[in-house]
């Protein structure tokens, strides 16, 4: 602060640094806990304070009038609605940003109905802004309701567990949502697909199936035509990590309930500044 001047805060602002306050104090036990959710919120560099850092920067420049914004690229949800309402808590006091959600919204997971319409109804705020992104599971629902995939396929691949939370009717209104769906999402730094792309493969020329089905190897990384490459799809117990020039956020959220986001500064090329990662306890 200069010349001693103080910030005027508003009770809005009181929220974000109580809540700020409880991370910080959290992290003394390593983890972060708040009506029954565990969470751990943690750095590239695994440190305490560049952890927690970007919430304090968020808010005290938006007080300045400065202009930082962030990305929250969330990972792949599978009908785990009360995960995606406790990373939308967590996520909520940084003030603003884009959330990008990465695909796999429904199927396995006990309330794909209930994640879809959470998705459909989007932000509180207008200082927020969401993307979804299109999986391929959204692409089996719809290719199987429309005949282009056997619906054998798809219901041994967890479309039973959405089926069951629609109650045996899945509205039109829903599967129109999930089919129009972006496949894929750059900004000034990086590239948001749910899968991943095809090496050797123009960035124009890649299809549907490349974007929403790839699988890379663990130690896969590229250049990804100068910018950073975010997606889900190859869940591990080891993610979210960095692996070179692209973060895989699929932490497996419906096999073992722990779900990822990461977080990137808009102004900043390169990794995620840090991770946040709910589970249920």
């Amino acid at each position: 602060m200069v010349g001693g001047d103080k910030p005027k805060v508003f009770p809005t602002e009181i929220e974000a640094l109580r809540a700020v306050t409880t991370r910080l104090l959290a992290y003394f036990n390593g983890h972060l806990v708040r009506d029954g959710e565990t969470v751990h919120a943690k750095s590239q560099a695994n440190a305490l304070f560049p952890s927690v850092r970007p919430i304090v920067r968020a808010r005290s420049f938006r007080w300045k009038g400065w202009s930082m914004s962030f990305t929250f690229a969330v990972g792949d949800i599978h009908g785990c609605l009360r995960q995606l309402e406790a990373m939308l808590r967590w996520i909520e006091p940084y003030g603003r940003g884009t959330v990008i959600f990465l695909g796999d919204y429904v199927d396995r997971g006990p309330n794909s109905r209930g994640v879809v319409e959470r998705l459909i109804a989007g932000p509180k705020s207008l200082e927020w802004k969401w993307i979804a992104l299109k999986g391929n599971h959204e692409d089996m629902m719809v290719g199987a309701m429309e005949g282009r995939y056997e619906e054998s396929w798809w219901l041994a691949n967890g479309g039973i567990e959405t089926v069951e939370s629609y109650g045996g009717l899945i509205p039109q209104a829903h599967l129109d949502w999930a089919d129009t769906l972006p496949l894929i999402h750059s900004d000034q730094y990086r590239m948001f697909v749910h899968a991943g792309v095809k090496d050797g493969v123009h960035l124009e020329d890649q299809t549907p199936h490349d974007l929403m089905w790839t699988r890379f190897t663990p130690s896969d990384s590229n250049e990804f035509w100068g910018k950073h490459l975010v997606h889900g799809h190859t869940p591990s117990a080891h993610n979210p990590r960095t692996i070179g020039n692209r973060t895989n956020v699929d932490s497996a959220c419906v096999f073992d309930g722990r779900l990822s986001c990461a977080v990137f500064d808009d102004d900043v090329p390169g990794a995620p500044v840090e991770f946040i990662e709910v589970k249920m306890t």
